[in-house]
């Protein structure tokens, strides 16, 4: 069964709630856009986005290569302990956030299930799914961030500071698990934000192509939750170094 007639099921089945409903317009269109699935050269390349000194100031907007994309995670990748997941990255413009969605309820064939006025609305978002580690598979979390609160990642030095940082932010811009200081959801909250807050700060600022066709390693990877019948287009980053 192809991924928009799956999520036409759960769509109007009414048994999943609004979690389910936006993780199954995420991933249609994730599917219609080509299944893009975007990796580090290594854990190393990660680690050091980590401790970089971005910033991301007033109303810039996020440069990342893909509006839908798998952030794929280094095996074993940990930051204090916890164990980062990949994530499905959704970004959206806030001028394209109707005709995306309407996008891809037309590739499920199915009716809109309609449109929550927010603080977010007419802005541009960014919202990421990923399984939890401390849950069975397939309970999946989802965080929907605001750019004030991707630069507020920026400017932490870890998951406690930027607690402290969110503080000072309105309440109406800040998911709540980032505010949970000392929980796994919130370390895991603070590194994708950061890493993709600093992914798109770091393909700005330099020149040429930082993004290969292919898997890091000359495909010598280990991916998890990979699933052989469907196919994907991989890519990963590298440092500027290898480009040259």
């Amino acid at each position: 069964m192809k991924m928009p007639e799956l999520a036409k099921m759960i769509m109007e089945s009414g048994v999943g709630g609004n979690l389910e409903k936006h993780l199954c317009v995420a991933e249609v269109l994730w599917d219609i856009e080509g299944r893009q699935v975007l990796f580090p050269a290594d854990a190393e390349f990660f680690e050091t986005l980590l401790q970089s000194n971005y910033a991301l100031e007033g109303d810039a907007p996020l440069n990342l290569p893909h509006s839908s994309f798998i952030l794929a995670m280094p095996k074993g990748f940990k930051v204090n302990g916890v164990s980062i997941p990949s994530a499905l990255i959704h970004h959206t413009k806030g001028s394209e956030r109707l005709a995306r969605y309407d996008q891809a309820t037309k590739a499920m064939n199915t009716l809109p299930m309609g449109h929550v006025e927010s603080e977010l609305t007419g802005k541009d978002s960014l919202s990421f799914f990923y399984q939890d580690p401390s849950e069975e598979e397939g309970v999946f979390t989802l965080e929907n961030q605001s750019l004030v609160q991707v630069a507020g990642a920026l400017k932490a030095e870890s998951a406690e500071e930027y607690a402290e940082i969110l503080g000072d932010i309105p309440r109406a811009l800040v998911s709540d698990r980032s505010i949970e200081p000392g929980s796994e959801g919130h370390v895991i909250n603070y590194v994708l934000t950061k890493l993709l807050g600093s992914i798109s700060v770091y393909l700005s600022s330099r020149a040429g192509d930082q993004i290969i066709s292919g898997l890091p390693n000359n495909g010598n990877v280990s991916i998890d939750s990979y699933k052989t019948d469907l196919k994907y287009n991989f890519s990963h980053m590298v440092p500027v170094k290898e480009t040259t």
